[in-house]
């Protein structure tokens, strides 16, 4: 335990999280967990009790939250340290705001693991990217066939909730917030969480990220059985259609990470092969990032800028995201939720691979291939090295803050070729 205050040691045994000093011991940046020892740990969550007398506001992933007095939320352990405190804006003095709960998170938990979830409920939680929620659809589809009886509730952060707003209806019968209140636990019959077992596990560099989700949950099944679907509000496709020229190609740049983000000369060049093809290519983001998408367009060497337009300002949204990939002939997309959502859309999509292998990803998409940087490559010596921004900084491209090798050595020729192949078979 050496390394950790007496103060937080105290901290972690009242939040039933003594098993966390034993974690901070493993290097985690090696990945070299095994998915048994991975679920063999409790998750890093806890449960904290608002102890303030008025409501408070607080802040997770941009999003705000309002807490309530003697309110029981289930949380991160890194979210619970960070927010268990506030200072007072006028007097400048810091107040305790939350304490650990009576009853921990530990003792609440229940993990599923394949269970009989006739006229059960099962609690889901994933804190990640949309992708991370994508890949939990087949895994719910399953369920949902297997069990209709049941009853699913899904926590995740905030800003990521607009995701089931397009999912198929009747899969999710409840969708909450993280931290979210321990009712939603409490009135669960089992809890199903997917902490680590993609970062932190050593059988993710093998196994396609929907088998490792099923095999957390303790089911069997083929994910080609339940292909991804997304439905985005017809009002919204309509109303973007006349922005969307025929033959657009969406095409994504940029990852909520820099070790997946394409370089910008990479970029360039994929842009004008496909428009040098008669494609228009509409460069998606979020609208938050509009005009950056649009220095690309006015300042960099494009071969037909007339076939280039700024798909950014119109994604306001995750559903007008899924709508403008629904009005799209196609999709190129580095390792990011695009990629998910234009199969769940049933476009033709090529996946952009550095750090990671697209078959881990994409391996079960009907109308999809991938291109992956490592083939061929490994001037880092590390290639592919399967890094979540936890471990980027043993990158030694991102450590010379530079774009990543594994990426700026895509072969376009190879990912053009491959876009050509499978466009055509789904003309057909």
């Amino acid at each position: 335990m050496s390394g950790i205050s007496k103060k937080k040691k105290q901290m972690l045994k009242k939040l039933g999280c003594d098993h966390v000093v034993d974690s901070y011991k493993k290097n985690e940046a090696n990945m070299k967990a095994t998915l048994k020892e991975v679920m063999s740990e409790p998750p890093s969550y806890v449960c904290g009790r608002v102890i303030s007398s008025h409501k408070l506001t607080i802040t997770m992933n941009g999003q705000e939250m309002r807490l309530s007095p003697g309110d029981e939320m289930m949380m991160p352990l890194g979210f619970f340290l960070q927010n268990k405190e506030m200072t007072d804006k006028k007097t400048k003095q810091t107040m305790q705001i939350m304490k650990p709960a009576t009853k921990t998170f530990l003792e609440r938990f229940r993990r599923y693991n394949g269970q009989d979830l006739s006229n059960k409920t099962l609690l889901i939680w994933r804190f990640g990217g949309i992708g991370d929620i994508m890949f939990c659809q087949p895994l719910v589809k399953h369920i949902k066939k297997t069990f209709p009886n049941s009853k699913v509730v899904f926590a995740t952060a905030p800003n990521n909730k607009g995701v089931f707003s397009f999912w198929p209806s009747g899969l999710v019968d409840d969708v909450t917030d993280i931290p979210f209140n321990s009712k939603f636990m409490d009135e669960a019959d089992y809890h199903l969480t997917f902490e680590g077992s993609i970062e932190r596990c050593k059988e993710a560099h093998e196994i396609n990220c929907y088998d490792i989700f099923a095999k957390v949950a303790g089911l069997e099944f083929n994910p080609k059985d339940y292909p991804l679907e997304a439905f985005p509000d017809p009002n919204i496709v309509d109303s973007l259609r006349p922005y969307i020229p025929p033959k657009t190609i969406a095409f994504q740049m940029r990852a909520s990470s820099n070790l997946r983000t394409m370089p910008l000369t990479k970029s360039i060049e994929i842009i004008n092969a496909l428009t040098d093809l008669g494609f228009t290519v509409g460069i998606i983001d979020s609208s938050r990032e509009e005009k950056i998408v649009q220095s690309v367009i006015d300042q960099c060497p494009l071969k037909r800028k007339e076939r280039v337009i700024n798909l950014a300002k119109l994604s306001k949204s995750l559903n007008h995201c899924v709508s403008i990939l629904k009005l799209c002939c196609g999709s190129v997309s580095t390792d990011s939720s695009v990629t998910h959502l234009a199969n769940a859309v049933g476009i033709p999509s090529i996946g952009i691979y550095g750090p990671f292998r697209g078959e881990l990803r994409m391996l079960y998409y009907d109308n999809a291939d991938w291109v992956n940087g490592s083939d061929g490559w490994n001037e880092c010596g590390r290639a592919p090295c399967y890094a979540h921004d936890a471990q980027a900084h043993l990158c030694p491209y991102m450590q010379k803050k530079q774009f990543v090798g594994c990426l700026q050595c895509i072969d376009v020729d190879k990912l053009v070729d491959k876009f050509v192949n499978i466009y055509s078979k789904f003309e057909k």
